[in-house]
């Protein structure tokens, strides 16, 4: 989702190797402010059954890139940026396919069914339904 994101606004993203979790640098003008409301949980619900979901929470956590010589290794450079961030509790999205494709930012409070759409990149663009 942040990769196509980083395509569709011009942005440069670099996957970094990390064996702790997934780490994204992004670049760009307006990449951390906009990025920044994405720090939180991101909860992905499957339906269990007719009236309970199961549910997988991921954790985003953003920090601006700190200052530093380019040559300098970039994934150490994030897990140092990263390393006194506490972490949080916050719900910023809710994420569900089935019985209908819905997603909800608690955040940016809006909703949508276009599933599709915020997976591609244009969750920052989203207006309530």
């Amino acid at each position: 989702m942040y990769e196509a994101w980083a395509r569709r606004r011009g942005m440069r993203a670099q996957r970094l190797w990390s064996d702790s979790g997934r780490l994204l640098a992004v670049a760009g003008i307006g990449a951390y402010r906009i990025l920044s409301a994405e720090a939180g949980l991101h909860v992905l619900e499957s339906p269990h059954d007719e009236r309970s979901f199961d549910r997988v929470a991921v954790e985003v956590a953003v920090v601006p890139w700190p200052p530093g010589p380019p040559e300098e290794d970039h994934a150490e450079t994030a897990r140092r940026a990263l390393a006194g961030l506490p972490a949080s509790s916050t719900i910023v999205r809710r994420y569900r396919t089935r019985p209908s494709p819905l997603v909800r930012d608690s955040v940016r409070d809006w909703r949508t069914g276009r599933l599709d759409r915020v997976l591609a990149g244009e969750f920052d663009v989203m207006v309530a339904e």
